[in-house]
């Protein structure tokens, strides 16, 4: 249960995420605004984290990939997998556009 960006950083503006999901569970892409780092969102009772600052999502079966096409602003982002139990496992990365 993980999530990686490569690269980590990108410039202000139009953003392609090519999602891969390598593993055998549904998983999700949450794109989250926040000065806080990735692994200290808020979280609620069930371990599901804060999406406060969300600017777009998308879900991908085990085994296949998908492509989210937002317009970013320069500042800190998370991303995060919400779905239950896997934000909790470790499924957040931190994410920069300059």
């Amino acid at each position: 249960m993980a999530i990686s960006a490569s690269p980590d950083s990108v410039k202000a503006g139009d953003v392609a995420f090519d999602v891969t999901n390598d593993g055998n569970l549904e998983h999700e892409l949450v794109v989250v605004k926040t000065n806080k780092k990735a692994g200290d969102l808020p979280t609620d009772a069930s371990g599901k984290a804060d999406e406060t600052g969300s600017v777009g999502e998308t879900e991908v079966q085990a085994g296949e990939s998908s492509e989210l096409d937002l317009k970013l602003a320069a500042g800190h982002y998370a991303l995060i997998c919400n779905l239950p139990g896997h934000y909790k496992a470790g499924m957040y990365t931190d994410f920069t556009v300059k």
